[in-house]
């Protein structure tokens, strides 16, 4: 038979060419069988995940990433595996995960400024968060009070309105 099939490292790059033309299916259709023939390969899950991160579907751009992290890779590839990871999270406002995300790729990378720059913003809209729900939580109980207050001051009034002067 003349078919062959492609080493995963052929696959990968290939993957990254239609991935720099920006055609992610074709990418991700790359980088699929790359993972079947070796499924811990580090680079063809990282690049499915950014295929699939261009498609939109965070879900399985962060599980892609998941591997990666699950993988022997490299630190490197595992620090950009951990910031993609807090960025697709971000995308489902799932703010828990993406802090714990960039927190990871900070202590392997000290010096990832956009690492530190994205938890510092997730750090801050989950403060501003809690104080948002704190604030909730204390208008709802002085509303009550004062609602009630003013269904009794109601009452009286519809009963006049009822019962019209004479």
């Amino acid at each position: 038979s003349w078919l062959r099939a492609q080493p995963p490292d052929a696959l990968i790059r290939k993957g990254n060419r239609y991935y720099k033309a920006q055609d992610y299916d074709l990418s991700e259709d790359s980088n699929a069988p790359a993972l079947k023939q070796t499924p811990d390969d580090a680079n063809a899950n990282f690049n499915l995940g950014n295929a699939e991160f261009r498609k939109n579907d965070f879900d399985h751009s962060a599980a892609a990433y998941d591997d990666v992290l699950q993988s022997n890779a490299d630190a490197g590839t595992k620090e950009s595996a951990f910031y993609n990871k807090g960025v697709a999270m971000m995308k489902q406002k799932k703010l828990e995960e993406s802090i714990h995300a960039w927190e990871n790729a900070l202590k392997l990378n000290p010096g990832d400024n956009d690492a530190r720059e994205n938890l510092v913003k997730a750090l801050l809209e989950k403060k501003n968060q809690q104080q948002q729900q704190n604030n909730n939580n204390k208008d709802k109980q002085n509303k009550k009070p004062k609602q009630d207050k003013q269904q009794q001051q109601q009452q009286p009034q519809n009963q006049e309105d009822n019962h019209p002067k004479p």
